[in-house]
């Protein structure tokens, strides 16, 4: 089986006969991802595995230039989708991303609900989902956590924080961190 031509993603599958592995899978032979891979993957199967995100989104190092995430050290920290015409929902498995910092999703057709769960991410500080098709309630962040969600359903506000303020706060921090790894390169 040759599977060169393929975007697949994730862990090799176990086959009866040799496989030319390629293109996204994890490792290059049967076994499992690291786990920040499988919630990105779980994450990318919310937005129906968009094929931006499949070209970008291989190996088993999301920290290691995969587009819309930005790590400290080796824990997924900014996850910022912005402008990528996203469509679908938001996943409950972004809260295993223990070391969030920041969920950026605004600007696209994203629908369901915000999932409670993200709530509990202990870092977590800023969610953007402004000018999206959320509907439901906003989940119950804790005060210090910026939340942005106008142009949804009425009942999704802006609440927590200083709103603007704490963005364009954020906003200098990725330009540093983007920085950072381009001088990397």
């Amino acid at each position: 089986i040759t599977t060169t031509t393929s975007r697949d993603q994730g862990p090799v599958p176990v086959f009866a006969s040799a496989v030319v592995a390629g293109n996204g899978f994890c490792l290059e032979k049967p076994g499992p991802c690291d786990a920040q891979v499988s919630t990105l993957l779980q994450v990318a199967e919310g937005f129906g595995y968009p094929l931006h995100l499949a070209r970008s989104w291989t190996g088993n190092e999301p920290c290691s230039g995969w587009v819309g995430v930005i790590c400290d050290m080796s824990d997924v920290e900014i996850l910022g989708l912005t402008s990528y015409n996203l469509s679908g929902t938001i996943s409950p498995v972004i809260a295993n991303l223990k070391g969030l910092r920041k969920l950026d999703l605004a600007n696209y057709n994203l629908t369901g609900e915000i999932p409670d769960a993200l709530a509990a991410l202990p870092n977590l500080s800023l969610v953007d989902v402004r000018n999206n098709r959320l509907t439901g309630q906003l989940p119950k962040f804790r005060e210090s956590v910026d939340v942005s969600a106008d142009g949804n359903s009425p009942s999704l506000r802006n609440h927590h924080g200083s709103g603007q303020g704490s963005q364009s706060q954020w906003r200098l921090f990725i330009i540093f961190r983007l920085s950072r790894c381009l001088i990397k390169v």
